[in-house]
């Protein structure tokens, strides 16, 4: 069974696959549409010894400035929002360490509360507090292994 901050990074990788795809069929979209002007270019009217005027050229290369121009900007978006998407994951990784932690640092202060009181008293609930602190750190590697795996994908 997957933890609620696995679901949430699945969501968000796919989130991030849904966002880079729309955006390449965008972009395809615009290179067909470039493609199409080009054609049109050529077969643009002309002059009567077989030129095209100035001013259809000069139209015509501005168009195909323009459409480069929204390309490159779409690219770039793209790249902002993947190196986005990393930070956010990281960020998230980052506090699901802190909080796991903290927890940790909780178990200890109650273990170093419960030695005050009972010193030589129940070693029993001694021993489950100190198996519970070896359970969280258990699970602070599983955590650590995870987030490194993340990271290598």
């Amino acid at each position: 069974m997957k933890t609620r901050f696995e679901s949430v990074v699945m969501v968000m990788g796919i989130c991030a696959a849904v966002l880079f795809f729309a955006n390449n069929l965008r972009a395809e979209e615009d290179s067909k549409k470039l493609g199409d002007d080009a054609e049109r270019f050529e077969a643009a009217d002309t002059d009567n010894d077989g030129t095209i005027s100035r001013n259809e050229h000069r139209e015509w290369l501005n168009k195909y400035k323009d459409r480069l121009e929204d390309v490159k900007d779409r690219r770039e978006d793209i790249r902002d929002r993947k190196e986005d998407i990393r930070d956010r994951k990281e960020d998230v990784l980052d506090r699901r360490e802190d909080i796991k932690d903290r927890r940790e640092d909780v178990l200890d202060k109650k273990e170093d509360v419960w030695d005050r009181r009972h010193e030589g008293g129940r070693k029993d609930k001694l021993e489950d507090i100190r198996d519970r602190k070896e359970d969280v750190r258990d699970r602070k590697e599983d955590v650590r292994d995870r987030r490194e795996d993340v990271k290598d994908r």
